[in-house]
């Protein structure tokens, strides 16, 4: 039987940022694993100011940005909840549901980004 809990989705895919870093080197992956976190907040902050204003266009078009930033980034679950949003986003109060979240999955995402920094090797550079 298989899981279809999204919330049992992987937060992301380690194995990405290896390669990258491989491919591209220590410095480029981690300024881009660096620079996801505050990225995705204002993105939040974002999708809170417009579910305020209740205006649905400009929800639909932040999850749409936000959804593509998660999936180049690896962020699996985050795109997956951004994406449930982006479908319902004409329905403000169903993205008011959902929001909740989007932003817990969106805080965990941070947290598993800041522990790769941290704690993967290949992040490292020789003199660490």
């Amino acid at each position: 039987m298989t899981d279809t809990n999204p919330m049992r989705l992987p937060l992301g895919d380690p194995s990405f940022f290896e390669d990258l870093s491989n491919r591209s080197g220590v410095v480029i992956t981690r300024e881009l694993i660096s620079s996801a976190p505050l990225s995705v907040r204002k993105e939040l902050v974002q999708i809170a100011t417009a579910l305020k204003n209740r205006d649905s266009a400009e929800l639909q078009s932040i999850c749409h940005a936000l959804k593509g930033a998660c999936y180049s980034m690896q962020a699996h679950r985050l795109a997956y909840f951004v994406r449930e949003m982006e479908l319902v986003s004409s329905d403000i109060g169903k993205s008011e549901i959902l929001y909740e979240t989007v932003l817990s999955v969106g805080e965990e995402t941070i947290s598993w980004w800041r522990y790769i920094l941290l704690h993967a090797d290949y992040l490292k550079s020789p003199d660490e």
